[in-house]
């Protein structure tokens, strides 16, 4: 008789959302390796069912605080979608760019907390010692950039306001726009040092 042993990790970290590998051993062999994303179940479209269009757009981005801005813009989508709303290229630009904004501070924090930890063969960013710490810096640095665009085209960094159906409810100053060109600038060389 072949003995199996299987091999489950109910839940990974550093990875976004939730999820969990298992693998099974016959005989010393991997026979077979399963990875399986879960996600809760939310509820969202039943919460809101028979809300007016413009209260959504606050809704749903709540299902994630990390990825709030890429569920509003989705929202937003759908709705103008729906509604035959066509928006002009200034709304498709500040759009962009607020999701970049999302972008880059997702981007670090992912490649420099979560990923950089393995590269260095530790467990987590605490373990850095001295030799790494403007690693650290840097992460902070450059997420903060993500969060500063987001904030002058959104009005926040996350559970942005200013963007509706239709447009935005306000436009970034030109300080603030020459403000992040400069903020953005800047962060280069420490994007430049991860890679």
């Amino acid at each position: 008789m072949h003995k199996i042993e299987d091999i489950t990790i109910d839940s990974l970290t550093k990875v976004e959302g939730h999820s969990e590998v298992k693998v099974k051993v016959k005989d010393k062999k991997v026979q077979d390796v399963q990875f399986n994303i879960i996600e809760n179940k939310r509820f969202y479209t039943q919460a809101i069912r028979g809300k007016n269009f413009r209260m959504i757009t606050q809704l749903v981005p709540r299902i994630c605080g990390t990825c709030s801005i890429a569920h509003l813009m989705a929202c937003i989508e759908a709705v103008e979608k729906t509604l035959d709303v066509k928006v002009s290229n200034q709304t498709k630009i500040l759009r962009r760019l607020l999701v970049n904004g999302l972008m880059i501070r997702d981007h670090a924090l992912h490649l420099y907390l979560f990923t950089l930890p393995d590269v260095f063969g530790v467990d987590s960013v605490l373990e850095f010692d001295e030799t790494k710490h403007e690693l650290l810096h840097d992460a902070f640095k450059v997420k903060a950039v993500g969060n500063k665009l987001d904030t002058i085209i959104g009005g926040r960094a996350v559970h942005a306001t200013f963007p509706a159906v239709g447009g935005f409810t306000h436009f970034p100053s030109f300080e603030e726009i020459k403000e992040v060109i400069k903020l953005l600038k800047n962060s280069r060389p420490a994007v430049l040092r991860l890679i």
